[in-house]
């Protein structure tokens, strides 16, 4: 029972702290770091459905990450 307890504390100091730096980040690096995400996120769920072998779902994300890369300039990614 303390240790539910202890790794509930822990994750609530976890969404303190994302929280925080969520707050305090700058709108550009964020919706950057969104953006990346969910490309990563869509090409993985993809690739593993792909794997499974149910490709109308992976076709349907892959043209989501697709699109995602398509509306977001290359040049906004690169390292400043």
């Amino acid at each position: 029972m303390l240790t539910y307890a202890l790794l509930g504390l822990a994750l609530l100091l976890a969404v303190l702290v994302i929280g925080r730096l969520f707050v305090i980040a700058n709108p550009t690096t964020l919706a950057r770091i969104a953006k990346l995400s969910l490309i990563a996120l869509a090409t993985i769920v993809a690739v593993t459905l792909l794997l499974r072998g149910q490709t109308a779902l992976a076709a349907l994300f892959g043209t989501f990450a697709a699109l995602v890369c398509s509306i977001t300039p290359a040049a906004r990614w690169t390292a400043r």
